[in-house]
């Protein structure tokens, strides 16, 4: 099973006044964490879409310092949403005649706190589920969260939608799998300081077994 993680890192960081790939969290970037996370559950490759801080972002990521190897995407319309970024990571993938790819994630960059183990249990519903579902999201308290897994033959879907759609669409059309997860943190997203400050000190709690019951059930 070929399996390709896709980072939506474009957003222009508005909110947050600093490209949130590049935020700090004990020593790794955010997009670090992001793709430590598929590279550890086995994931082949990633395709990073970057858009307006994109030098800085791959600038900050040399080849020496990934943990799995990495393609990187410009999403260069100004404004555009998160569904170009991700119609142009399909049509990079899609590109290559030697892909044999099964399914692909789909992660934004702005959800650092996903772990392996979120990665590995969405691998595991999807090795187990024989072909009664198409995407599967981890769930956690009765929240969805990220990364979502999707299977390989819905790319055809996302890159018909018309620019004022949403992978949403798609999403809600398709056959959906929830696959429960320990970790909180798949629920969080950052846009703003305040945000930012919450998931920095929840994830020095996963990372210090004492306090880890503050972020996990």
């Amino acid at each position: 099973m070929v399996t390709v993680q896709i980072v939506l890192a474009a957003g222009r960081s508005e909110r947050m006044g600093s490209p949130k790939p590049l935020l700090r969290f004990g020593g790794r970037t955010a997009l670090a964490l992001v793709l430590d996370a598929a590279a550890g559950a086995g994931v082949e490759r990633s395709v990073v879409v970057v858009g307006e801080a994109g030098a800085e972002v791959i600038a900050a990521h040399g080849p020496d310092r990934l943990p799995l190897p990495v393609s990187w995407v410009w999403n260069r319309e100004p404004g555009a949403e998160q569904l170009r970024s991700l119609q142009l990571a399909l049509e990079s993938i899609l590109r290559d005649p030697g892909s044999a790819l099964s399914a692909f994630f789909v992660h934004p960059a702005d959800h650092p706190l996903a772990t392996v183990g979120d990665y590995e249990i969405l691998l595991r519903a999807l090795e187990g589920d024989g072909d009664a579902h198409d995407v599967f999201i981890p769930s956690h308290g009765g929240r969805r969260g990220h990364p979502i897994l999707c299977r390989a033959r819905l790319a055809a879907s996302f890159l018909a939608l018309r620019p004022d759609g949403t992978a949403r669409d798609v999403i809600e059309r398709a056959r959906i799998a929830y696959a429960l997860t320990p970790n909180a943190g798949v629920r969080d997203d950052m846009d703003t300081p305040e945000d930012y400050e919450r998931l920095r000190s929840a994830y020095e709690g996963l990372r210090n077994p004492g306090t880890m019951s503050r972020y996990t059930s």
